[in-house]
């Protein structure tokens, strides 16, 4: 049941994810608190140029973002938070 775009696809997994396990809980905050996070753990960003000729003229940059360990500390956080309510 895959969709084309990754949202979709996402939207699918946590519906069955719920399913499967009813007891589960969803932390569902991470795209509204991000920028916050970036303070204690910033996100890695690249730029990446592409030059043209002698004169190296820029024709093309490309900035990518990976916020891969800022998402996995989070979500140790979150379940540090939830241990110690049960």
């Amino acid at each position: 049941d895959k969709s084309l775009t990754v949202a979709e696809n996402m939207k699918t997994l946590t519906e069955r994810l719920a399913d499967f396990s009813p007891a589960a809980q969803f932390v569902e905050d991470y795209g509204r608190v991000r920028s916050l996070l970036e303070h204690a753990w910033p996100s890695e960003s690249k730029r990446e140029s592409e030059y043209l000729g002698l004169a190296r003229k820029e024709i093309s940059t490309v900035f990518s973002t990976n916020n891969v360990v800022q998402l996995t500390k989070y979500s140790r956080l979150q379940w540090r938070l939830y241990e110690e309510k049960v």
